[in-house]
């Protein structure tokens, strides 16, 4: 299982279950998802419960699973709860670093060789 990691949830989230659900951040998400060959995501919402959030996050850690943080928030929240974990940039249209698409495509293609070594069925044909 792939478990992505999204700290401050948007006040454009439509479902307070599952993050980036309705925003521009989840469509880019989606498209990187897409991109990268993964075929089962999990997202989760940082609340402000944080101890039952990182109960979950261990929780997903184990078993072949891999921690994706999407953005330096969330990454530092997971650094801070000692989980191992890749950072993606925040997909956010406000992360001017989109703009570059040789970055995109870079860190995409390090975060599913990440996964691949880290899942043994993961599919590491992405089309990044």
């Amino acid at each position: 299982m792939i478990v992505f990691v999204g700290d401050c949830p948007s006040q454009f989230n439509t479902d307070p279950n599952v993050a980036f659900v309705g925003t521009k951040s989840g469509k880019v998400l989606d498209e990187w998802i897409q991109r990268m060959g993964i075929v089962e995501a999990y997202l989760l919402i940082n609340s402000h419960e944080e101890h039952l959030v990182w109960q979950i996050v261990r929780y997903y850690e184990t078993d072949n699973n891999v921690i994706i943080a999407l953005g330096n928030s969330a990454s530092k929240r997971l650094d801070d709860a000692h989980v191992p974990h890749f950072k993606l940039p925040h997909p956010s249209p406000k992360n001017f670093k989109l703009n570059d698409k040789q970055y995109v495509i870079s860190e995409l293609k390090k975060c599913a060789e990440y996964v691949a070594g880290k899942v043994s069925v993961y599919n590491a044909n992405y089309s990044c």
